[in-house]
């Protein structure tokens, strides 16, 4: 295992570019290779995340200028090191929402589960996505699998320093209020107790959270 991996003068862009490939291309494919391929991913994203971003020398700001630079802090947050995180979580929300919907997905769910547990900081993101698609799962093994990553996002308790993550996890519950009602109405009695169970788990994990903010 490499422990050790140079912090200046790499070429992140090729980086971004091998996650790009990883991500959008073989994560579809591989299956056997599942596991090589998430290491690999997680070390490169790792790697990014721990690169300095060279210190850009900024002129003397006047009143106006500083609002500006106030009023943008928010695209400051789409990066981590070097790594740009908004378009890496898109790349992975894309899969995740292949993996939920498409009945023969190649995608493995053990991606989301390491992801969560190695960047639980960015694994809220996965929130939003994981919401949309559970009213649209019919499959059974399906919606375990997204619960399931619901509940390992949920576990984490690094997420939660942001105050607008706070704010999204409000929504999160309420729409997983009407979700749950739904998903119990469907399941049948083999397999009501394990579908139930996981779904508790993530609402109770929810309503914590939100009560100790």
């Amino acid at each position: 295992r490499v422990k050790t991996y140079p912090r200046e003068g790499v070429d992140t862009e090729m980086l971004h570019s091998i996650l790009d490939d990883f991500i959008n291309r073989k994560l579809y494919k591989t299956k056997k290779l599942s596991l090589l391929l998430t290491q690999s991913i997680m070390f490169l994203i790792r790697v990014l995340k721990g690169l300095n971003v060279p210190p850009v020398i900024s002129p003397i700001l006047t009143r106006s200028s500083r609002k500006r630079k106030q009023d943008s802090r928010e695209e400051k947050l789409e990066k981590i090191g070097s790594l740009k995180v908004e378009e890496v979580i898109k790349w992975c929300t894309d899969a995740l929402h292949h993996m939920i919907t498409e009945k023969n997905s190649n995608v493995p769910i053990g991606f989301f589960v390491t992801f969560c547990e190695r960047q639980a900081e960015l694994s809220w993101k996965f929130l939003a996505t994981l919401t949309a698609v559970l009213p649209c799962t019919g499959n059974h093994f399906k919606k375990i699998q997204a619960y399931t990553i619901l509940n390992e996002i949920l576990s984490k308790n690094t997420m939660l320093s942001e105050e607008n993550v706070v704010t999204h996890l409000t929504l999160v519950v309420e729409d997983l209020q009407n979700i749950i009602v739904q998903d119990l109405m469907c399941v049948t009695t083999a397999d009501k107790l394990t579908h139930h169970k996981i779904i508790v788990q993530c609402l109770d994990k929810l309503v914590m959270i939100i009560q100790s903010h």
